[in-house]
């Protein structure tokens, strides 16, 4: 029976472990189905789908994409580095910096955030709030789809 596995091809490369399982969970119905064990086949997707919405709902194995990079280079002192802060937390779902250069003998600082934007916000708005900090320059925001691939 498992003999039968080896003649599926996959054609496209599966780089999320979650689409294996899927396909898996498919294959394992199908030969339920073909070898006439309907009680099994509608039992396993039932239940395979319910513990699919319950991880999907759960922190478990949850993973945090980030939206695309954010670039801009802001004067080195607190009243700035707040005004950031703010618009940050304010727009930003979840964000890290990537690098942090010293730009000016120390007067400015370069920044490189990955970003994710929260829920509902605009991109367009964000960049606007950042423009309105009066001593940042270069404000850049690179976004990108991540379910693309190349």
């Amino acid at each position: 029976m498992l003999g039968a596995l080896a003649i599926i091809r996959f054609r496209t490369s599966l780089r999320d472990p979650r689409d294996i399982i899927f396909i898996f969970a498919g294959l394992a119905a199908g030969i339920s189905v073909g070898v006439k064990g309907y009680v099994i086949a509608v039992g396993g997707t039932i239940g395979f789908c319910a513990i699919a919405v319950i991880l999907y709902f759960s922190p478990f194995g949850q993973t945090n994409y980030f939206d695309g990079m954010l670039r801009f280079n802001l004067e080195n002192n607190p009243s700035s580095k707040d005004m950031l802060e703010k618009v940050l937390h304010n727009y930003c779902k979840i964000f890290a910096l990537v690098t942090l250069r010293d730009m000016a003998q120390g007067n400015r600082l370069d920044y490189a955030y990955h970003v994710k934007l929260r829920r509902g916000k605009s991109n367009d708005d964000f960049i606007e709030e950042l423009k309105k900090i009066e001593t940042i320059k270069g404000v850049h925001l690179l976004l990108q789809e991540r379910t693309v691939e190349l």
